[in-house]
């Protein structure tokens, strides 16, 4: 699975995404190239300037490890 970040070369910060976008250290994440895509359509309809130092960021996700749920669940007390 791939997912999709828009980070400023300048900064090295991830959008926050939203009609006024901020600047973080993990920013928004979108699941789907086409979700993204339409946040920038967006911005561009809002009047935003698209930064030349703005680039997508394509991460691809693969499963690591898996483990019962119960495994983080905390012991109730006296039990």
């Amino acid at each position: 699975m791939k997912i999709y970040k828009i980070r400023d070369l300048s900064t090295g910060k991830y959008s926050t995404g939203g009609i006024r976008p901020d600047w973080e250290e993990d920013g928004k994440v979108w699941l789907s190239l086409g979700a993204l895509k339409s946040h920038i359509t967006g911005l561009v309809k809002d009047g935003i300037t698209i930064s030349p130092f703005w680039e997508v960021i394509e991460m691809e996700l693969t499963e690591a490890q898996a483990y019962p749920v119960l495994a983080l669940a905390k012991k109730k007390e006296g039990k």
